[in-house]
C-alpha cells in the first residue's frame, strides 16, 4: 500500500489487487508544557497581577509579547451599601 496520514488523522492511496487492508486507525496523544513560538525568549510581565476593575476607566495590561508568570486575578467590582434614615439604602457600584 502506497499513501499518507497527515495531521488532519486522514488516510489516503491505492491498494493494489495483490492485498488486502483491514484494522483501525487512531490516535491518542496529549500536549502540555511550555510553548516558545520561533525559540525566542521573552521578558517577564512585571505589572500587577491583582486587577481590580475602574467603573470609569479602561484598563489595558502590558502583557503582549511577555511571559506571564502567574495567573491574573480581577477582582469583584466594589459594592458599597449605605442605609438611610427613612429605610432606604443608596448603592454604589465601583470606587
Amino acid at each position: 500500500m502506497e499513501g499518507q496520514i497527515t495531521l488532519e488523522s486522514q488516510l489516503s492511496g491505492n491498494l493494489s489487487v495483490e492485498g488486502s487492508l483491514s484494522g483501525s486507525l487512531g490516535i491518542a496523544a496529549q500536549l502540555s508544557g511550555l510553548v516558545d513560538p520561533g525559540g525566542s525568549s521573552f521578558p517577564p510581565y512585571e505589572g500587577d497581577y491583582d486587577i481590580v476593575p475602574k467603573v470609569d476607566l479602561d484598563q489595558v495590561l502590558p502583557t503582549a509579547n511577555h511571559r506571564m508568570l502567574q495567573d491574573l486575578t480581577v477582582e469583584r467590582i466594589p459594592i458599597h451599601e449605605v442605609h438611610g434614615p427613612t429605610g432606604g439604602i443608596t448603592i454604589t457600584i465601583g470606587d
